[in-house]
């Protein structure tokens, strides 16, 4: 898409959303995300009851996940307040494309930088939270993901997603997101390229990691972990010597008795 085509898309995003601001303002004061992942809406004159949204809810949310760019560009203050609202908007986006999601992941991260996100909400949406669940962690391979990565870890640095975002970022997350997939009986995420563009339904082989790293990863000043698969190794030699000199040290107060047991009879 050429620069004016990208343009006047852009202008058009916008005109839709503030011809509609006051249907997404009602929509976002009602809708919240449940734990699980799913938004609903909190009829507040029945007593506070959460429902799934109803025909005109549903597209007034997909209005909000097509309309993401106008949105961001220019209303986001204006109709996502706070961070409730702004969690239901990236949350309807997971029903976007994958090459889509990541350029909301991209541009919802430097909202964050600039103070206009709050940091929390973009992390829940980098894991992902129903149709792009995982989606982040399996292509962790694409240079745009590792990219959204390190965006990500220089404002979550010192939170308790750091580690989480550093086990994604060295592919250590993938077996979780294909053993989750899995058990829900839902297909993996689309793999995408180093461009981020998709490349074709998700495959455990692809992505899963060939080699692991040795050395240990800073976390945070004076903190390190090591390779996780070298746990196994270490405890085996440690119990190994540790058994060794047990036997050593039985011998010689076995011989130490014994001496006098015949020295007394």
């Amino acid at each position: 898409m050429n620069p004016i085509a990208i343009s006047l898309f852009s202008i058009a995003v916008t005109i839709l959303v503030s011809s509609d601001i006051q249907n997404v303002q009602s929509i976002l004061s009602k809708a919240s995300v449940s734990e699980n992942g799913a938004v609903v809406i909190t009829d507040r004159s029945d007593g506070f009851v959460r429902r799934n949204p109803n025909h005109d809810e549903l597209a007034i949310l997909e209005n909000i996940a097509d309309s993401w760019r106008g949105i961001f560009d220019t209303h986001l203050s204006e109709v996502a307040p706070t961070p409730k609202e702004q969690l239901v908007i990236l949350r309807v986006c997971e029903a976007l494309s994958s090459e889509e999601y990541l350029e909301v992941l991209e541009a919802a991260i430097q909202f964050v930088k600039q103070g206009d996100l709050a940091p929390e909400v973009v992390f829940r949406a980098v894991i992902g939270q129903g149709e792009k669940d995982g989606f982040v962690a399996f292509n962790y391979k694409s240079s745009r993901v590792q990219q959204l990565l390190d965006d990500v870890l220089e404002v979550a640095v010192g939170t308790d997603y750091e580690l989480l975002f550093l086990k994604a970022k060295r592919g250590d997350l993938v077996r979780n997101v294909v053993l989750a997939r899995q058990n829900s009986g839902r297909p993996l995420p689309e793999s995408i390229g180093q461009d981020g563009s998709v490349v074709g339904a998700g495959k455990e082989s692809d992505q899963l990691p060939a080699v692991r790293v040795d050395q240990g990863e800073a976390l945070s000043p004076g903190v390190t972990v090591g390779n996780e698969g070298d746990e196994g190794g270490t405890t085996g030699l440690i119990v190994f010597f540790g058994g060794a000199l047990l036997i050593v040290l039985f011998i010689v107060v076995a011989a130490r008795y014994s001496g006098k047991f015949k020295s007394k009879y």
